[in-house]
């Protein structure tokens, strides 16, 4: 038979004896999406290309005005069998200020594919802190656990599959 203790096991409240701290979280996160956002500088240069380009930017006067129709289209209307608003309020604001040059528009995605770089990092760890191997204080202090979180934010930034949003 089992010798258990008496005492029924207790688990910590998310966030009362984590180590790590939330500042720290930040700073990975922020240096995750600077590292995204540096090895992307360089699709500044870039023109744009002959895939969907023409048909999601060159050639598609809907994003050329934004007003109540063009939000309406953006948010009702499947365009090369997508629907996908925010991508076309995204590329309508880039026309506004950029007109059709494409460093506008790479800029504008390279830092929100940066942005998202950071988010996936806050996720990562949000959800290691949810998790049962991460309620040990040891993890939490040893330093795999931000290299965790790091590769966590490189994998979804800086992995080939992810250049089409750059």
């Amino acid at each position: 038979m089992l010798n258990r203790p008496n005492k029924p096991m207790v688990l910590p409240v998310i966030g009362e004896s984590m180590q790590i701290s939330r500042n720290r979280i930040i700073k990975i996160a922020f240096f995750a999406g600077l590292v995204c956002f540096l090895l992307y500088l360089r699709a500044l240069s870039c023109d744009f290309v002959n895939y969907d380009d023409p048909d999601y930017v060159l050639e598609n006067p809907a994003i050329r005005l934004i007003d109540g129709e063009f939000l309406a289209w953006a948010f009702t209307t499947p365009y090369m069998g997508w629907l996908m608003p925010l991508t076309w309020i995204s590329f309508a604001v880039d026309y506004h200020f950029w007109g059709l040059n494409p460093l506008g528009f790479h800029l504008t995605n390279i830092i929100l594919h940066s942005i998202n770089t950071a988010l996936v990092v806050l996720i990562a760890d949000s959800l290691l802190r949810r998790s049962q191997v991460s309620r040990d204080d040891e993890w939490q202090e040893s330093h795999l656990y931000p290299a965790m979180l790091l590769l966590a934010g490189f994998l979804w930034g800086i992995h080939p599959l992810r250049v089409e949003s750059v």
